[in-house]
């Protein structure tokens, strides 16, 4: 609310800052989405390999280097090839991953599916609100 971002806040996000969500555990893992969202409006440089964890602190760093509403104005989407690219490959990775369970291998099956998730929302492909992402996959 300090920042002026409250009015943007989905109706599930706005209940979780309130400490009203039902289920909190949702939560969780949306810094995989946050690093994908940054990445999308050019904040992040670099959508690496989704081996480890998105660093949550240098994350918020980064949000943090301008006021709320000025961070919302400035905010520039990458190119749609770049997102749809990006959206190609993790959800590649993500039906790899699948299959794959238990197998051993480098990439994090959570990493994967929040991105995919969030490059799914980002391109439009189920149509589906930002609240309803957790059951599509």
């Amino acid at each position: 609310a300090s920042r002026g971002l409250g009015q943007i806040a989905t109706p599930a996000e706005a209940a979780y800052l309130a400490g009203r969500s039902e289920t909190p555990e949702r939560f969780a893992h949306r810094k995989e989405s946050l690093h994908t969202l940054l990445w999308a409006l050019d904040r992040v440089e670099l959508l690496s390999a989704p081996r480890h964890e998105a660093n949550f602190e240098e994350l918020t760093r980064r949000i943090r280097r301008l006021p709320g509403t000025e961070f919302v104005e400035k905010a520039q989407l990458r190119p749609t090839e770049e997102i749809l690219e990006e959206a190609a490959v993790h959800y590649a990775c993500h039906g790899a991953l699948t299959i794959a369970r238990g197998a051993e291998t480098e990439l994090r099956l959570e990493v994967v599916r929040e991105r995919t998730l969030t490059l799914l929302w980002l391109i439009q492909h189920l149509r589906q609100d930002w609240d309803t992402l957790e059951t599509s996959l």
